[in-house]
């Protein structure tokens, strides 16, 4: 991703680098990066978890997810 990583931690350190390289892509972009910036209305946000949780299947995802997982990811991008 154009990043220098010889001689870090791939778990850590060279992970941290390649979060990095996309924040700048999308920077590089204009691509929003928060729901908000898109015109999605916090209110909205329980229904928009609820139609997740019912329409959408995470295959390979490590851990069941529930709807108030859902909420607090859909919130922190919010």
């Amino acid at each position: 991703m154009g990043k220098d990583i010889r001689g870090l931690s791939v778990r850590e350190e060279a992970s941290l680098k390649a979060i990095e390289a996309v924040k700048e892509l999308l920077e590089d972009l204009d691509v929003p990066r928060r729901l908000r910036d898109i015109g999605v209305k916090e209110e909205d946000l329980p229904e928009i978890a609820k139609r997740t949780i019912q329409t959408v299947e995470i295959p390979g995802n490590p851990r069941a997810i529930t709807k108030r997982d859902l909420l607090n990811i859909l919130k922190a991008v919010y």
